[in-house]
């Protein structure tokens, strides 16, 4: 028989009250909520990471360097703990303390139906390196109104050798095909999502230290930060965030309806932003000493902006643009291709290029009707299309401003010093 446990507003399961290999149910019967956390929050997931997260990195031994870490000694505590989907339409998995390591691994079950298919199954593993360390350790679980969190505490640091590792298994039942909110929150442990296809979630706010890499992964809204490359499938509904810090992005990612996202955010330092990604109202995308190198496609009937900005690196790709197109980079080209995905959008036209010590090679499709200028230092400028439906008003070499069409309306700025500026006019 499964240990059975009926919470109160806070449980902290130590080792010794507890067997190994028990399960702890987490239901909400003759429960009473007290915690006022709200359930979209997600506090410990919008925390920033600790300052004391790269202890691991500046120790002048590898102690806790993932393959060094090799504890045996198996915690007393809880081994499992179950979840039912309909009293708890939201989840957080929170891992604290640098010492600790491992896997996060995220499944949805692919066994047939159980006396237990319908429950939400959480196993956690936690090795010691030492058995000093088991009243070390906690695993504590609150509720609040339709939530439940489940938080693995272990120590800041450790005296080498002594590590610890948790690894902890969260698997969906096969039949749950919609689930609320769901935050991970952990320092060095690995994210690992397998057989996710079939479930969509509300919300996803997941973060790492480490490099998080999706097979596949669909909910209405989704913020994945990292310390690490960040990469994988997503699918999105409303809104995407993707953010680390001195790794790259790639990602492949995907509407999950025909509506367009409210916004689509990339960001990172000391690195590239590459991938496929489909239009959003705000599609923002920013780096330093690195490349940008994107796909964007989809159309909107009211319009969206695009902004890319990144220093020392290129600017690259193929975009549709709706209403707003802005790049701009320092000692970096810019070699982009723009299609107009909605000329017949009330929305004036923006295309702005702006670089320095970089050339622009700018592909406009010739559906663009507007107003331009060119502008260079130490360079020349060059426009290619038709000629008889181009009007200059100023045509030098570095020089150029005019108009191509009869909408006014529409602007296309592109600026350089200290290099080349080629524009050309493609046919739709």
């Amino acid at each position: 028989m499964p240990f059975r446990i009926a919470p109160p507003t806070y449980q902290e399961y130590g080792y010794t009250p507890v067997q190994n290999d028990q399960t702890i149910a987490i239901n909400e019967e003759d429960y009473t909520p007290t915690d006022e956390r709200s359930s979209m929050d997600g506090l410990a997931a919008q925390q920033p990471f600790p300052n004391n997260y790269l202890m691991i990195r500046n120790e002048s031994f590898s102690g806790y360097v993932e393959g060094m870490c090799k504890p045996k000694v198996p915690w007393q505590g809880p081994k499992e703990f179950e979840i039912d989907p309909k009293e708890f339409s939201n989840f957080e998995l929170i891992v604290t303390g640098s010492a600790a390591q491992g896997k996060i691994h995220v499944s949805q079950s692919s066994e047939e139906e159980s006396d237990f298919s319908s429950l939400i199954n959480v196993t956690v593993q936690i090795l010691l390196g030492h058995e000093s360390l088991q009243n070390r350790v906690s695993v504590i679980s609150s509720f609040n109104s339709s939530s439940c969190h489940l938080k693995v505490t272990t120590p800041g640091n450790v005296s080498f050798p002594s590590c610890i590792l948790v690894n902890v298994n969260i698997t969906f039942p096969k039949n749950l095909k919609i689930f609320g909110n769901f935050y991970i929150n952990v320092i060095n442990n690995h994210i690992i999502d397998e057989n996710l296809k079939n479930i969509t979630f509300n919300y996803v706010g997941w973060k790492s230290s480490q490099s998080i890499k999706v097979k596949s992964l669909k909910s209405r809204e989704i913020a994945v930060q990292s310390l690490g490359n960040i990469s994988g499938n997503y699918y999105i509904d409303r809104a995407l965030l993707l953010k680390t810090d001195n790794a790259w992005i790639d990602a492949t990612v995907k509407s999950l309806s025909n509506s367009t996202p409210r916004s689509i955010h990339l960001f990172t330092s000391n690195s590239a932003i590459q991938g496929s990604y489909p239009f959003a109202h705000l599609f923002e995308v920013r780096t330093s000493n690195g490349k940008i190198d994107l796909d964007v496609n989809g159309k909107s009937q009211s319009g969206g902006k695009i902004i890319l900005t990144t220093s020392n690196g290129n600017i690259g790709g193929i975009y549709d643009v709706n209403s707003e197109w802005h790049a701009s980079t320092s000692n970096g080209n810019i070699n982009v291709e723009l299609s107009l995905a909605n000329s017949t959008a009330d929305k004036p036209v923006r295309i702005s290029g702006k670089t320095s010590n970089g050339r622009i090679k700018t592909f406009v499709s010739d559906l663009y009707n507007g107003r331009f200028r060119l502008q260079t230092s130490n360079g020349k400028t060059n426009i290619e299309g038709n000629d008889h439906a181009i009007d200059y008003k100023v045509n030098t070499t570095s020089y150029k401003i005019g108009y191509i069409g009869n909408n006014k309306n529409n602007e296309l700025l592109l600026s350089s010093s200290n290099g080349k500026i080629d524009l050309k006019f493609l046919d739709n």
